[in-house]
């Protein structure tokens, strides 16, 4: 690790080794295949970008080192890690962890941090849904990013240290924006859901506008379940002006 560092902006643009942070999301994405719940345990995706500004190898959590068979590098490592998290989540680093939250919002962080990233699609939902392009090794990565919100449940927290935000999968072809959608359906189907019309509809509107539902707009016919007939014949009529349902 370095010895002198300051979180913020510049200084992670100018040392974020981005080539070892695309092979820690493949580790990622390796580790969900085998251990989605150990996956789910891993840091936020906002602090292996940290990381990989301060450190030059690999974090590794896909690993997981057996009671009493760490290395000194493993333990020096862990106690550098805990040091960097102490510092990422104090009061005075929240300037940066609110610059993260709106980029990740826009769907910019990883084209701001480095050109080696370009964002293809984002979909601003409940969740928001990204697939970003690293150039160097040509590789497409999914990202899902799901903010906090107040007890009210009507103001985001624009603080990434509240938020979720990880690497849910890679693909070495471009997706259309239909294949890349229909990912995210299959997504909301992981671990036994259905997915349902007139039950699950809400969660597939953009964040800022109702109106449109990318779900009606690029993939209406990827359902599990019909639940329009159960809303009643007032919510049915106002599908059928609107063209969603027959």
């Amino acid at each position: 690790m370095v010895n002198e560092y300051e979180l913020s902006v510049k200084y992670l643009k100018e040392n974020f080794n981005y080539k070892n942070f695309c092979k820690e999301l493949d580790l990622l994405v390796d580790l969900r295949l085998k251990d989605e719940e150990l996956w789910r345990l891993a840091p936020e995706i906002t602090r292996y970008i940290v990381y990989h500004s301060l450190f030059n190898r690999l974090f590794k959590f896909n690993i997981i080192q057996e009671v009493g068979n760490e290395t000194k590098e493993d333990i020096e490592w862990e106690n550098n890690q805990n040091k960097i998290d102490l510092d990422y989540f104090d009061k005075k680093n929240l300037k940066l962890r609110k610059w993260m939250f709106n980029k990740l919002c826009k769907g910019t962080l990883f084209e701001e941090i480095n050109s080696n990233f370009k964002l293809i699609y984002q979909f601003p939902m409940s969740s928001y849904e990204s697939l970003i392009f690293s150039k160097f090794n040509k590789r497409y990565y999914y990202f899902s990013f799901l903010p906090s919100y107040d007890d009210s449940y009507t103001k985001a927290i624009t603080d990434v240290a509240s938020c979720i935000h990880r690497v849910s999968n890679y693909f070495d072809t471009k997706l259309s924006k239909k294949e890349f959608f229909d990912k995210i359906l299959e997504e909301h189907r992981r671990g036994g859901s259905l997915l349902i019309k007139g039950r699950d509809d809400f969660l597939f509107e953009d964040i800022n506008n109702e109106n449109l539902n990318y779900w009606h707009l690029l993939s209406y016919d990827n359902f599990d379940e019909d639940a329009w007939d159960a809303q009643g014949e007032d919510e049915r009529i106002k599908m059928k002006k609107k063209g969603l349902i027959k």
